[in-house]
């Protein structure tokens, strides 16, 4: 994979309204924090991509600009930045080009290993942090120490993007897997499987408020809805039924 101090090569990737986002350009107002995901079916790239939304404020404070980078195609993107009210644009790499270049590929699942980049003004990587599975991320603290002391100048930046992809190209030829979409309380939550969330949910004891509460590696504590836990099979749980009194409308 892409190591510390290796250069990231310019791309230009259409972000969720099929608007053209330049590496070269971006880095010219600030160093670039690039967040690589799985796709929008994915709880805990659902997770990530919250709490940074979050935290927007401190990667403002330190003149940084973030964007996401995965598979899925501008509308997936689209639904997922108004869902999760995020304040950064996702890109589409749709045929994962990009994520091979930098050696970001899982080739098993067919998306991205979950990563983090940070591109100094030149950029030349400063951190980088790759997940080991599916729910390994970095601390976001970890991710702000790596920002300290860069410098946010602005600079012009000279060189055309090495890889270019349009939003036609990436509305109709995304590699993105075809997950199964299920509706929770945690909002569209989307899995493989149809019964069991990643690392086997089920197995998870449950809160009196129906939910259960996955932790991931990186400290990201995700709610799910019951319904989207039970193994299959399973009858939901009944509902308490409301009492009325005698003579009562």
């Amino acid at each position: 994979m892409v190591s510390v101090g290796e250069k990231v090569p310019y791309f230009e990737l259409p972000d969720q309204q099929g608007y053209p986002w330049s590496l070269s350009g971006e880095l010219e107002v600030g160093p670039v924090v690039l967040v690589f995901y799985r796709g929008d079916w994915c709880a805990y790239c659902n997770g990530q991509l919250a709490s940074y939304a979050r935290r927007f404020a401190e990667f403002e404070r330190r003149g940084a600009r973030v964007a996401g980078v995965s598979v899925d195609p501008p509308d997936d993107n689209a639904r997922l930045v108004g869902k999760l009210r995020l304040p950064f644009p996702l890109l589409s790499d749709p045929r994962g080009e990009l994520l091979r270049r930098l050696r970001l590929w899982d080739e098993r699942a067919g998306v991205a290993k979950p990563s983090v980049l940070v591109l100094d003004r030149s950029g030349e990587v400063r951190y980088l942090y790759s997940g080991s599975d599916f729910a390994d991320r970095p601390r976001d603290e970890d991710v702000f120490t790596a920002l300290k002391g860069m410098d946010a100048s602005i600079e012009r930046i000279t060189g055309g993007p090495e890889i270019v992809v349009s939003a036609t190209v990436a509305r109709e030829s995304s590699v993105r897997p075809n997950k199964v979409r299920r509706v929770g309380s945690f909002g569209t939550q989307s899995f493989q499987g149809g019964g069991q969330l990643p690392g086997d949910a089920s197995r998870l004891p449950q809160s009196p408020g129906g939910h259960r509460q996955i932790r991931a590696r990186g400290g990201l504590r995700l709610r799910t809805c019951s319904s989207l836990c039970r193994r299959p099979g399973t009858p939901p749980p009944r509902r308490a039924r409301s009492r009325r009194r005698r003579g009562a409308p």
